[in-house]
Formats: structure tokens, C-alpha cells, sequence
């Protein structure tokens, strides 16, 4: 799925480092969401060694390390492709997001969702989570995010997911898991 958004005079093209200095105001920019496949392990290892430390530096560089090591090594990334619908947004040849969405259950359950930092609050996320949400077929759906990321929090109520239950963490020290869900109207 391919969507147009417009990026304004001086905004970072995501995923680039560069920033759009058209002679107008405003340019429109694409970005494509698509199925990964094995060719797209390295680029999704990459979302995530840019996002955990940003998103998670509250939690602690050993919550980040083990987080990185556990779920997105490229066995790790391999099993999601193989277990659950994996799918990249790309803007300019460049991935800078990805989220996944496994259907095995009576529940699907959203596992990943992550952007890359420069290219938060640019739409990448909302393409990501819409199109994960169509592969549900109208069932509810569940996530998991971690107790005092706010930004998470905001980004998955905006969208109709309601606090379900809480699991402690881990580990002693590590913030709790919140699990959220949204029902879609019968």
C-alpha cells in the first residue's frame, strides 16, 4: 500500500538524514507498506537498534541490551517471519519502520511496531498499525507496551485500545508490561 503525505520546507526526509529544501513550501512524499521478507532482516535489525535505545532509556541500558538481543537478532527477526505477518513502511528506499501481527491465536496479538526516531510523527506509524489492523479481519486485536513509555501509551488509546491488565517486569527493576486491546464495532 502506497501513502502520500506532505512534508514541509526544512523537515527531515525520514529515514534519509536529509531535509526537503524544495523552492515550495510543501512537497508531497510517499511512503510503501509492504509484506517483509528475508531480504528486509538487516533493514528491521536496524529500526530497532535506532528505536529501543531512544524509546527505552528509562528502563535502563540492560533492559535495552537484553531487549535488543532477545528480539531483534536476525534468529529472532527469522522466527517473525516465519510465525507472524511481518511489514516494513519504506519512504525513499529506506526502511523506517516495521510491525508485526500474528494471527495463530483465537486474538491476534500486534508483537512489534516501531519507527525510527527522525521519522516519529510523520504518519509511519499510523500506516503501520492501520494496515496490521486489516489483517485481522475484524477480530479484536492485542499489543503489549511498557509501563512508562507515554508516548506509546497516547499513540495506542488514540486508536481505540483500552488497558486490559498489567504484568510485572521481567526482571526486578523493569517496568511492567501493559497489555491493551481494541474491539472493533459488531
Amino acid at each position: 500500500m502506497v501513502f502520500a503525505f506532505w512534508a514541509g520546507a526544512g523537515m527531515e526526509v525520514p529515514g534519509t538524514g536529509r531535509r526537503y529544501a524544495g523552492n515550495r513550501d510543501d512537497a508531497v512524499m510517499t511512503m510503501t507498506i509492504r509484506e517483509a521478507g528475508p531480504d528486509d532482516i538487516e533493514a528491521i535489525i536496524s529500526v530497532g537498534q535506532r528505536t529501543w535505545p531512544a524509546t527505552y532509556g528509562f528502563a535502563g541500558p540492560e533492559y535495552i541490551a537484553t531487549g535488543l538481543q532477545t528480539w531483534w537478532s536476525t534468529e529472532a527477526i527469522r522466527r517473525s517471519l516465519e510465525n507472524t505477518t511481518v511489514l516494513v513502511a519504506e519512504q525513499d528506499g529506506a526502511v523506517t519502520g516495521t510491525g508485526n501481527i500474528d494471527l495463530r491465536g483465537e486474538t491476534p496479538i500486534i508483537w512489534k511496531l516501531y519507527v525510527v526516531p527522525e521519522a516519529q510523527g510523520t504518519g509511519v506509524g499510523s500506516a503501520l498499525i492501520s494496515e496490521l489492523l486489516s489483517y485481522a479481519g475484524g477480530r479484536p486485536v492485542r499489543l503489549e507496551f511498557t509501563a512508562g513509555n507515554t508516548p506509546a501509551a497516547a499513540f495506542y488509546a488514540a486508536r481505540g485500545f483500552v488497558e486490559i491488565r498489567r504484568e510485572a517486569g521481567e526482571r526486578p527493576g523493569w517496568p511492567e508490561t501493559v497489555w491493551v486491546e481494541r474491539r472493533f464495532a459488531e
